[in-house]
């Protein structure tokens, strides 16, 4: 992912149709975001860095600004990806904010 024509990945849980993940950016800054049974829709933030600035990140194709805060590097996107692939849940080890 280059956050600009390679800027989104979305992943399916095999067995579990109620939880996806889409994943975007690039470039060493990413946005992830969830969806549970289309009802509540986590994404993974970082506490520790407040909401302002915004940064512009491509992710579907289109420019946006993201609070700071939504904005994660390559590991911490990989950590939380990995946790919810493997429990099938968006657990606390991770902070998510669910908008």
């Amino acid at each position: 992912m280059n956050n600009c024509n390679l800027n989104d990945v979305h992943l399916g849980l095999e067995g579990n149709a109620d939880v996806s993940l889409t994943v975007g950016g690039g470039s060493g800054k990413y946005i992830v975001s969830g969806s549970v049974a289309a009802e509540s829709f986590p994404t993974l933030t970082d506490p520790s860095i407040a909401e302002d600035p915004h940064i512009d990140l491509v992710v579907g194709g289109q420019l946006a600004d993201y609070p700071a805060c939504y904005v994660v590097s390559l590991e911490h996107a990989l950590g939380a990806v990995r946790s919810v692939a493997e429990s099938g849940v968006f657990g606390s080890e991770f902070h998510w904010t669910y908008v």
